[in-house]
């Protein structure tokens, strides 16, 4: 004959209730992240550069032996993103030159100084782009001013939109792009080494930004306090 403990009975209802509490919540964060992805996916934005998840890799021929390699940071800046109209976009950059990484601290030195970057007379270079051309689904070419070595120079960087969505690590809309393309060094006066280091330099842009309504403002006080705009 069956009998009921009263106990444990309690302890069931108990466990099945914190069960169905939990299976509510998760189901209420899923149709929350559902509500919000469409937003985030479907609307122009701006976006502050996240400098942990943002890079600029170049690639320099060394006497036809190989390629070396050296890393660049996004200093600070900003850009907005329109999926429905890519030419309303728009980026702003400063590219940290001081902190060169080539793996080995004697190259930082020697490209970071006067024969190559000059970071010294000029810490940041500045890029801030003219239009966004759309040529595929999600491919593009972003035109802009590169300014550096006290040189004004257009250049193009064909890109790759790879993703932008609403993220719960944070809670916040992220959009990450793909750039490549290649520069002449001389263009900015960087002539030393020509027989041995390679004039025609890749550059590879690897891009994230963090959606944010104040990103423009935000840079443009760090500009006014530091006190000068990149020239």
């Amino acid at each position: 004959m069956f009998t009921c403990d009263l106990p444990l009975l309690l302890i069931i209802v108990g466990m099945l209730t914190d069960v169905s509490r939990h299976a509510r919540l998760v189901t209420g964060c899923a149709l929350l992240a559902a509500l919000l992805l469409p937003v985030a996916v479907a609307r122009a934005a701006d976006y502050r550069f996240d400098i942990v998840h943002s890079s600029v890799v170049f690639f320099v021929n060394h006497d036809g032996y190989s390629d070396a390699i050296g890393r660049l940071k996004v200093a600070r800046g900003w850009f907005r993103f329109n999926p429905d109209d890519w030419a309303d976009s728009k980026v702003v950059a400063d590219i940290g030159l001081k902190g060169v990484d080539m793996g080995d601290a004697a190259w930082d030195q020697v490209v970071a100084g006067t024969d190559f970057l000059d970071a010294k007379a000029q810490p940041l270079a500045h890029f801030a782009s003219t239009s966004v051309e759309k040529t595929g689904p999600d491919t593009g070419i972003l035109y802009g001013q590169l300014t550096f070595r006290r040189r004004t120079v257009g250049v193009a960087f064909p890109f790759r939109l790879n993703k932008r969505a609403f993220t719960i690590y944070g809670f916040h809309s992220v959009a990450g792009f793909t750039g490549l393309a290649t520069l002449d060094r001389r263009q900015w006066g960087m002539d030393a080494f020509d027989s041995v280091v390679g004039v025609k330099v890749n550059v590879l842009l690897e891009i994230e930004g963090i959606e944010d309504g104040n990103a423009r403002r935000a840079y443009q006080a760090t500009v006014r306090k530091d006190g000068k705009q990149p020239s």
